[in-house]
């Protein structure tokens, strides 16, 4: 899965667990790993995880991820949805006809 080593998905699930502070409660309450096996994990405790589990773990940090995006692109959306409400609020209040909006 992924085209990854093990030791390579090892490495990726710690660090980029570690950027967006995911904790190994955080996996344990969401995915059907425990606590204990996560935080075993993410301290390096776990020598050899089994690959099931990180598969698991790599999973979630890519949905968690994927979330991430979209509630990035809804906010910034918004914004501008925002602007674009007031520039034509405020062309219209300025006397301004919309049926000549694209003749600049």
């Amino acid at each position: 899965m992924y085209g990854l080593t093990k030791e390579q998905k090892l490495k990726f699930i710690i660090e980029k667990s570690e950027e967006l502070g995911i904790s190994s409660y955080e996996y344990g309450q969401n995915t059907e790993i425990s606590d204990l096996g996560a935080r075993n994990i993410l301290t390096g405790e776990s020598k050899n995880p089994r690959t099931k589990n990180l598969n698991i773990m790599l999973r979630y940090l890519e949905n968690k991820e994927e979330t991430q995006r979209e509630k990035e692109l809804y906010e910034d959306y918004g914004g501008k949805k925002e602007y674009y409400k007031n520039k034509i609020l405020e062309f219209i209040k300025n006397g301004n006809d919309t049926k000549n909006i694209n003749k600049d």
